[in-house]
C-alpha cells in the first residue's frame, strides 16, 4: 500500500497564540512520523502563499493540518493568507448587507498584512485579499484546521471543490495559557483527533470520539471556569464538513 503524505502548516509569530499552536504542531508531526507517514512540514517564515501552494501541488497530501490563525475565508501563514477562497467583486456586490457585514467583521489575530495584500490593513486576510483562490488544491485532501473561523466559509468552499472532509472551527478557537500548561489540554484534543484519523478511523469516527473525550473533560472541569468554558465553546464550534465515512486511505 502506498504510504500517504501528511502536510503540516505551523507558522510561529512572536508574542502570539501561534507560539502555542506551533508546539502542538511539533507534537503532531512527531506522532505522524511515528505512524510511518511521509510528513511534509512548512514552518515559521516558510509558511507563505507561494510555498504552501507549490508544496500541495508537488506532494499532493492525503491529509493536511493547519496549526495557525484563520479567518472565514483562509488559513493564515506567517504574514499572509496561504490557503484562501477569495471573493470576486461581483460576488461581493451580490451579497445582502448582513452577509457582507459579517465578512468584514474584524478578526484580530496579532499579525499584519504584508505587501498591502488585503483590503483592510488591520487584518491578515479578508475577502479582498489579493492572493488568488487556491482552496481547490484541497481536492482529495482530508483537512484539519486548528485555526479560528476557517470552517465557516473556507471549509464549505473546500468541500464544494472536492475536499473529502474538513474539520475545523466556525468561530474562535479558544484556550487559556498559563504556567500550569492548561493550553496543552486543548492541543492534545486536536492532536488526538488527527491521530485517530491517521490510525485509520473514518473522519466521522475520529470526530465523534474526540467530541466524547471533550464531553468528559467538560464534565471534569465544570467547576474550573477557565478550563470548562473554553472547552465547551470549542465543543460547540467545531464542525465536520463533507463525508464522515472517508478515511485517509479510502481514495475518495
Amino acid at each position: 500500500m502506498k504510504v500517504a503524505t501528511v502536510m503540516v502548516l505551523c507558522p510561529r509569530i512572536a508574542h502570539d497564540a501561534t507560539q502555542y499552536t506551533y508546539i502542538w504542531a511539533q507534537k503532531a508531526i512527531k506522532m505522524a512520523k511515528s505512524l510511518g507517514y511521509n510528513v511534509v512540514t512548512i514552518a515559521e517564515n516558510a509558511v507563505t502563499y507561494n510555498n504552501v501552494t507549490d508544496a500541495i501541488i508537488r506532494y499532493r497530501p492525503e491529509f493536511l493540518a493547519s496549526f495557525s490563525h484563520g479567518c472565514p475565508t483562509s488559513f493564515n501563514g506567517q504574514h499572509e493568507c496561504v490557503i484562501t477562497r477569495r471573493y470576486s467583486v461581483n460576488e461581493l456586490m451580490s451579497m445582502d448587507e448582513n452577509r457582507l457585514d459579517s465578512l468584514f467583521h474584524p478578526v484580530k489575530i496579532g499579525a499584519k498584512c504584508g505587501k498591502n495584500i488585503c483590503g483592510l490593513q488591520d487584518e491578515i486576510c479578508l475577502p479582498l485579499c489579493a492572493n488568488p483562490t487556491n482552496v481547490r488544491l484541497l481536492k482529495k485532501t482530508i483537512t484539519l484546521g486548528v485555526a479560528c473561523h476557517a470552517a465557516s466559509q473556507l471549509g464549505r468552499c473546500a468541500i464544494v471543490s472536492g475536499c473529502p472532509a474538513f474539520v475545523g472551527y466556525d468561530d474562535l478557537l479558544v484556550f487559556p495559557t498559563d504556567d500550569m500548561r492548561s493550553q496543552d489540554i486543548f492541543g492534545e484534543i486536536n492532536i488526538q483527533l488527527m491521530k485517530n484519523i491517521l490510525m485509520g478511523q473514518s473522519v466521522g469516527e475520529a470526530y465523534n470520539n474526540i467530541m466524547d473525550l471533550e464531553d468528559s473533560l467538560i464534565r471534569e472541569f465544570k467547576t474550573v471556569k477557565w478550563l470548562g468554558l473554553p472547552l465547551l465553546w470549542n465543543h460547540l464550534h467545531r464542525e465536520l464538513l463533507g463525508d464522515p465515512n472517508v478515511t485517509i486511505y479510502s481514495g475518495k
